[in-house]
């Protein structure tokens, strides 16, 4: 497996699972729900509600800005000059 997927795949995970944790904590923690909604529909794309589908919608976001998150930094440590 290329590293590129590997660490790609790795960061997407892990973005997900605190994705999981905010939207566990909305709940929990019921302080400041306006402002956790807010933050939510500047994050994601065609994000409404709290519920399975606004999830489901932010975890593949989530997952996909993790890729796109290890591809800049692999760019940007080729243009640097960085050796692995």
């Amino acid at each position: 497996m290329k590293p590129f997927v590997k660490h790609g795949h790795r960061v997407g995970l892990v973005l997900v699972m605190w994705l999981f944790i905010c939207f566990a904590w909305y709940y929990i923690q019921p302080a400041e729900r306006l402002l956790h909604m807010s933050f939510f529909r500047l994050s994601f794309l065609y994000f409404s509600k709290m519920n399975l589908v606004g999830m489901i919608s932010a975890a593949i976001q989530t997952y996909i800005w993790g890729y796109i998150a290890v591809a800049t930094w692999f760019f940007a440590s080729k243009i640097a000059g960085f050796k692995k």
